[in-house]
Order: structure tokens, then sequence, then C-alpha cells
């Protein structure tokens, strides 16, 4: 769907080998600015040279061998962040307030506001922190 003269939605599954296949061509919208934290990484890098470069470094981890023996490893943290941030619904929903995660998070009329960014990161850093564990092990 063209939402605007030079912005396209796409919604197909089947086109995401078209659309994100690299090499292609298309080039990545300034939506990847969102996710940038401290500095660039390979997801939201938008330069094509700096992108092939940060890929060429990790790619081998991506590999479907090394992706499927790391699931279960992902699953657990993933499950550990879903739990904190559940935890933290709970307290929020009694109106309670707190510290974790960069500029902490509140709890207000049932609600949790907190920026997900960092938990992200605590996530991204959790499971990275294992991969020389795996390798190693």
């Amino acid at each position: 769907m063209r939402l605007a003269p030079n912005h396209v939605s796409i919604s197909d599954p089947d086109a995401l080998q078209v659309v994100y296949a690299h090499g292609n061509g298309t080039l990545k919208s300034v939506f990847y600015d969102a996710f940038v934290s401290i500095k660039r990484g390979l997801f939201n890098t938008r330069s094509r040279p700096e992108h092939a470069r940060k890929r060429k470094i990790v790619s081998h981890i991506f590999s479907q061998k090394s992706v499927l023996e790391f699931e279960p490893n992902t699953r657990l943290y993933v499950r550990q962040l879903v739990q904190q941030w559940d935890r933290l619904c709970d307290l929020g929903a009694k109106g309670q307030s707190g510290d974790e995660g960069e500029g902490g998070w509140r709890g207000r009329n049932g609600r949790v506001w907190l920026d997900c960014l960092p938990w992200y990161n605590y996530l991204a850093f959790d499971i990275i922190g294992e991969l020389p564990a795996k390798r190693l092990g």
C-alpha cells in the first residue's frame, strides 16, 4: 500500500524476502532512527557500507544452525523480561513507581509507563553475554 510519495507499507509475508533481501537496492527509512541507542547497530544503521561491514562481522552467528542451538537461551531471557514487566505492571496497578530501568517506571491509574528501549538493551546484553560461554563451553 502506498502511504505517501516516498513511503510504502507492505503486510504480505510473501513479500518479505523481496523487500528486505540483502542487496535489493532499498534503503531503511528514518523509522529506524527510533531504535538507535548510544550508537547505531546492525539493525538500525541506514548506511549500506556500514551495514555490510557490521553484517560481515556477525553473519556466522545467524546461521540456521546457530540460531536453532541458541533458541532455548533466547526464550529463557525473553521470559525473564516479560516476568519483570509483569511484576512492574502488578506494582503499577497499585499506583507504585520505581527506579528499575533507565529513567525508572511510573504506575498510575492501573497502568505502567516506562521506556522499553533500555530494557531491550538489557535483554540483548543478557543474550549476547551467553554467546561466548556457549561457544567456548
